[in-house]
């Protein structure tokens, strides 16, 4: 990031990062997910998931990872190249289950980057196969006591295996 605090109006549509250094990062985040898959465990069975960049980044490997994950937990993030989901996230996109909690007085990254997050993965057609539970918190930028619990819910509430879509 360049610049902190963001919002929406902030350098749209990266905010201030640059997407080659995101898609840096989310190489190595998916080379940590084929570490997991050579040692046995099933890609759906995987999540993915941080705090602001780290949330920010387990989103878009989410999103383009070859093979469907069982889901992805983001903190107070934003979903990069947003303009561009369309065409970023792949068919194994699929079915990803997304819990995105945010902040409603978050003075770092401000909680209109989450609805626009959550509008773009709608507009470019993945709301029908990206499920998104998205959630708002009386905080800033910071973790709270409610929205870890339903973050627990969320992962504890795993599919047996994530359906297929037509």
């Amino acid at each position: 990031m360049d610049v902190l605090p963001i919002g929406v109006q902030d350098l749209p549509p990266l905010h201030g990062c640059s997407l080659e250094s995101a898609e840096d990062s989310v190489r190595q985040v998916h080379g940590l997910v084929d570490s997991l898959r050579q040692e046995g465990i099933p890609a759906d069975r995987i999540y993915v998931g941080g705090f602001q960049q780290g949330g920010a980044l387990a989103l878009l490997a989410g999103l383009t990872y070859q093979q469907r994950l069982a889901g992805c937990i983001v903190f107070s993030g934003l979903l990069l190249g947003a303009d561009r989901v369309g065409t970023l996230a792949g068919p194994a996109a699929r079915g990803l289950r997304v819990f995105w909690g945010h902040g409603l007085h978050d003075g770092v990254f401000d909680v209109s980057l989450q609805d626009e997050g959550c509008n773009a993965v709608k507009e470019f057609g993945l709301g029908a196969w990206c499920r998104i539970t998205s959630r708002r918190y009386p905080m800033g930028h910071s973790w709270h006591p409610q929205e870890l619990q339903e973050a627990t819910e969320f992962l504890n509430d795993m599919p047996l295996r994530v359906p297929e879509f037509d």
